[in-house]
């Protein structure tokens, strides 16, 4: 088992309003991103600096542990709060979160010893669709916040990444829809209207 972190943060600037709350596909995006994991644990966490407005979806929401340091905060606080050593990290933005994809990355942690297992599509990293080992990555990560780190990769240098191919990501992800992000009315558009038969995964009913 595993434990599921969603990251709730960021300004939704682009978007002009509060990206958790669109519609989308006859629920609001949060609601829609939650349906697609909660079959995979019994352990799944929001991180979000807005808890009281997340209370209707009856999950456990955690804000920040650490303030004003940037989106490794949330990695950090899902880590902390997580109640399994093996923990994946999503993005609320992204609609087309693969549970396969998100299996196999744990699979990988654990079969290969490492401490991170990261897709890096066309050598793009995707730290917020990946899988992290709590006990290794939790003191590592609180350590370069404390030394001034904020971006989601800068600490991989000190732990063992196992970065995901194209080849490893297709087999799981082949209509390449996983990483999509939602950050305009444009982009919410776009997906509305994408075909989930390929999507290899189980819309939710």
């Amino acid at each position: 088992m595993f434990s599921v972190i969603i990251q709730a943060g960021g300004k939704s600037s682009r978007m002009g309003t509060d990206k958790l709350f669109i519609p989308f596909r006859g629920r609001i995006l949060i609601e829609w991103v939650i349906e697609r994991l909660a079959n995979l644990t019994n352990d799944l966490i929001i991180i979000s600096n807005q808890p009281e407005k997340l209370k209707f979806l009856n999950q456990a929401v955690y804000p920040d542990a650490i303030k004003d340091v940037g989106p490794l905060a949330g990695l950090y606080t899902g880590l902390k709060y997580a109640r399994y050593d093996s923990a994946v990290m999503v993005a609320c933005d992204m609609p087309f979160v693969n549970s396969s994809l998100l299996i196999k990355e744990v699979r990988l942690l654990n079969e290969m010893e490492v401490d991170v297992v990261i897709p890096a599509p066309c050598g793009k990293t995707e730290p917020l669709h990946a899988a992290y080992r709590r006990r290794t990555c939790l003191p590592v990560i609180e350590a370069g916040i404390r030394s001034g780190m904020q971006r989601l990769i800068e600490w991989h240098p000190f732990v063992r990444v196992h970065l995901m191919d194209d080849i490893e990501i297709y087999n799981s992800d082949p209509a390449g829809l996983a990483f999509m992000n939602i950050n305009t009315p444009e982009d919410a558009l776009l997906a509305e209207h994408i075909d989930l038969k390929d999507d290899n995964y189980e819309q939710p009913s």
